[in-house]
């Protein structure tokens, strides 16, 4: 009996030993780090179609493209991809950017200015500069900002103009008609003119055995008058 109380006591001194090295074990063994969640990746592509539906920066075809390559990817792979664009997306939230991406979808709207194959340049270049780095990408749109305001700025003088223009010609037009008021004022208060006295009258000479003669003798005729009355 006492030997079989013994084997026991052994028994569960060694099932607590081993629990606790294995619990020690476990305790310093580095944690691993949890795999990312399918939801990193659901929200790489709800960002990317609420980004599609209002930018025009970027060609909508690259968007595209890169709404199918997102789509391809495992939830690491786009949960990295997520992580490596943080700062482009910072940038594309800005409140300036903000501000100047609804004016520049206007001017896009609008414009006559440039060809298509020169927007689709622009918005090349821009893809290429938001791929290198965050600061490729904000360089791009300060200089969009800088046209925005220059050209805003422009419209705005070509305005003013236009303005002081119209004032100076509508002063113009008043001038004229209180021009005309007055004069049709003077004219009424003005004394209706004297009749003119008729012309005196000419001493008439009589002319005696006056030849018939050509038109070469009537100048002759009438210098001689001129000169010879009585004759």
């Amino acid at each position: 009996m006492k030997h079989r109380l013994t084997r026991i006591i052994c028994r569960s001194l060694l099932v607590i030993a081993l629990v606790l090295s294995s619990a020690a074990l476990m305790k310093a063994q580095p944690t691993a780090p949890s795999p990312p969640t399918e939801r990193t990746k659901q929200d790489a592509l709800m960002w990317l179609a609420s980004f599609a539906r209002y930018q025009v920066l970027f060609h909508a075809a690259d968007v595209k493209k890169l709404q199918a390559r997102v789509e391809a990817m495992t939830p690491a792979e786009a949960a990295k991809w997520w992580d490596q664009t943080a700062p482009q997306r910072k940038v594309l939230a800005s409140p300036e950017w903000d501000e100047t991406e609804k004016w520049l979808r206007q001017f896009l709207r609008v414009q006559a200015k440039y060809s298509d194959e020169e927007i689709r340049a622009r918005q090349k270049e821009a893809a290429d500069k938001a791929k290198e780095s965050a600061k490729s990408l904000q360089e791009v749109l300060e200089r969009i900002t800088q046209t925005r305001r220059k050209l805003v700025g422009g419209a705005q003088a070509d305005q003013e103009t236009r303005k002081l223009q119209l004032a100076a010609n509508q002063a113009f037009r008043q001038e004229e008609v209180r021009q005309r008021e007055a004069a049709r004022d003077r004219a009424r208060a003005a004394p209706p003119p004297a009749p003119a006295a008729a012309p005196p009258a000419q001493p008439t000479r009589t002319r005696y055995n006056e030849p018939l003669i050509d038109s070469l003798d009537v100048a002759r005729r009438a210098i001689l008058r001129e000169l010879y009355p009585v004759w």
